[in-house]
């Protein structure tokens, strides 16, 4: 598909109401081969759909590209929307990543990102804001079993609120850092209470 953004503006496109498991990806450009991605989501609607959020440039055409993670695919639900807020996006650079460390090594959660205004900064542990955590950058000296959880951090301005990807903390008992484990039912269960704004 393709849509030619109207003004600039912070626009969404879903998924959501689909009934497969969707992927979602926003490109600039042309030709196949040479595409400039601008977003791309797999779980992050409710039900395994797909959300996305970008900053759109007014006259520029993004080709909207939505695949199935399912053997079959079926009817497409795909809705979009422009808001033009004072202030735009931030670029996202890094976004945190799991940790998965032996009890009382060191850890960093860390998110970069590039904006033109202020930008509040607030990190949650198990849904929890943490008290002072309001920096880039989330430092532990020794981790303990207090620490092991879902983090997330959220940005905001007056404007909107974005909230990471959930990441995990947790022990391996070999120290090793490529080692993860995932609850998928988990995430299948609480996929309905990811929200976005």
């Amino acid at each position: 598909l393709k849509w030619a953004a109207p003004t600039n503006g912070v626009a969404t496109i879903t998924t959501i109401g689909s009934t497969f498991d969707t992927v979602l990806g926003v490109y600039t450009g042309t030709v196949l081969t040479n595409l400039v991605k601008v977003a791309a989501d797999d779980d992050a609607g409710d039900y395994h759909t797909s959300f996305v959020t970008f900053n759109a440039q007014a006259g520029t055409t993004y080709q909207i590209f939505v695949g199935s993670m399912d053997k079959d695919g079926d009817a497409i639900l795909l809705g979009w929307y422009l808001h033009t807020p004072i202030t735009p996006l931030p670029t996202i650079t890094a976004v945190p990543t799991y940790l998965s460390k032996l009890p009382g090594a060191s850890g960093i959660l860390a998110v970069a990102f590039q904006s033109t205004g202020v930008v509040n900064v607030q990190w949650y542990h198990n849904g929890l804001p943490i008290t002072g955590a309001t920096q880039s950058t989330l430092q532990f000296t020794a981790l303990t079993v207090a620490d092991l959880g879902t983090y997330q951090v959220i940005l905001s301005t007056p404007d909107w609120t974005w909230a990471q990807e959930p990441v995990e903390i947790e022990f391996n008992s070999e120290g090793l850092s490529t080692v993860a484990a995932r609850n998928k039912l988990f995430d299948s269960a609480n996929a309905a209470l990811v929200g976005h704004n």
